[in-house]
């Protein structure tokens, strides 16, 4: 019996899966998960998990739906760091950048004359 949770769950776990699967097949480059995209619904698969009652943990999809988030809730907390890693690099490159060009037009225009 499909109800609206399980579906939620359904469409979560397959956007998950997808998501983490285009993470392990760019094992050598940097991770793009598009959080942006799956927050939104991440949090309305939370919000509904926490409505389900005892009583309909019994229905076996459900059940298995449930399993499903967990376990990629569990891949997706041992991938994070490792995002983070990449976009604190990232950030430290692109200040490092900034720096050079402002120091590449600070020298430019005390040496106007020269150029």
């Amino acid at each position: 019996m499909a109800t609206p949770v399980i579906a939620l769950l359904h469409q979560a776990n397959s956007d998950l899966r997808a998501a983490l699967a285009r993470c392990q097949a760019r094992k050598d480059g940097p991770v793009v998960i598009g959080l942006r995209d799956l927050l939104p619904e991440l949090a309305r698969a939370t919000d509904e998990l926490r409505t389900v009652s005892p009583e309909s943990l019994r229905d076996p999809e459900l059940r298995a739906a449930m399993f499903e988030y967990r376990d990629h809730m569990q891949e997706l907390a041992q991938l994070l760091p490792k995002v983070l890693g990449q976009l604190l690099t990232e950030k430290a490159r692109l200040e490092d950048a900034r720096s050079r060009a402002a120091a590449a037009a600070a020298w430019a225009g005390t040496n106007k004359n020269i150029l």
